[in-house]
């Protein structure tokens, strides 16, 4: 009887998701679900991503992050869906659920507890602060902070990912792969320069080697990564029109990136090192400090 039942179940998710897959929202691929048998589970980042926005949620207790759609997940996603009266609240994560849940849980609320003035302790040198406008197609005022929390430079950031599978201008949700660049607090480094002139600048770049908290946390460096803070001699660019989308990349001007590089080394005391070109675990110290948050 057992048998026949996980038959059935595996037959009508079968059908579920190739009717459905098609229509989850990025960063979600396939409909998810609960399978009795522990080698059955379902797992990888976009059951993590999942575990993570319930988290948030006060519809559901603590929810584990196993990485695995688990007993405890499903009985999550089904007090989610009751809760917003959404789906058929079996426990079933698929398209209307995933929207609900990106709708009213993507948004970390991440704020930045000392966006002036903040000392930083050994080993980091500096702090670059991005606050986000609404709109993301309008660049942000990002600031350069020694250790002291004293403002070395200011300069226009855009953090606006891809739009590729999109509709309009809003870019690719963060969650996703080339999609809008993370928020949170995270930690970043002084590299080379990448080697590529046209698609990154000829000058030192910032490379994100992890997060901290908020979006961050849990998206880096496995989930995203090769994040960079870094110009480039764009085709028909120059300023001050708006600089190009990136695959989430912070895009400056080529004079700001310039700039950066040369107070953070003659200034700060700021190493250059070696450019891993996204190879990991990072194997150096990181010297720096970056957040990203949105406006409340």
């Amino acid at each position: 009887m057992k048998a026949i039942f996980l038959c059935i179940l595996a037959l009508f998710v079968f059908t579920l998701s190739h009717e459905s897959r098609d229509a989850m929202p990025c960063p979600f691929r396939r409909i998810l679900y609960y399978y009795p048998q522990a080698s059955r589970l379902q797992h990888g980042n976009d059951v993590i991503i999942l575990q993570n926005l319930l988290s948030r949620s006060s519809a559901c207790a603590h929810v584990p992050q196993t990485g695995m759609y688990d007993r405890a997940t499903q009985d999550a996603v089904r007090a989610f869906q009751r809760y917003h009266r959404v789906g058929a609240a079996d426990g079933v994560f698929e398209e209307a659920t995933a929207h609900c849940l990106l709708r009213h849980h993507m948004r970390d609320g991440y704020r930045d507890p000392s966006p002036e003035g903040e000392v930083l302790m050994a080993p980091y040198l500096y702090k670059i602060h991005i606050p986000l406008q609404q709109d993301r197609n309008i660049e942000a005022n990002a600031t350069l902070y020694d250790r002291w929390g004293r403002p070395r430079h200011t300069f226009p950031a855009r953090c606006h990912g891809s739009n590729r599978g999109t509709h309009g201008t809003a870019g690719r949700n963060q969650l996703c792969n080339s999609g809008n660049t993370p928020t949170g607090r995270m930690r970043i480094d002084l590299n080379s320069p990448e080697g590529d002139p046209l698609h990154y600048g000829p000058y030192p770049i910032n490379r994100v080697v992890d997060g901290l908290a908020g979006n961050a946390q849990f998206l880096l460096p496995h989930i995203r990564n090769g994040i960079l803070l870094h110009t480039g001699q764009w085709p028909h660019w120059h300023a001050p029109l708006p600089m190009p989308n990136s695959l989430g990349c912070i895009h400056a001007y080529p004079e700001d990136i310039r700039t950066i590089w040369r107070v953070l080394t003659r200034d700060l005391g700021v190493v250059v090192h070696n450019n891993t070109f996204g190879h990991m675990p990072y194997p150096y110290p990181t010297q720096g400090i970056l957040t990203i948050q949105e406006p409340q």
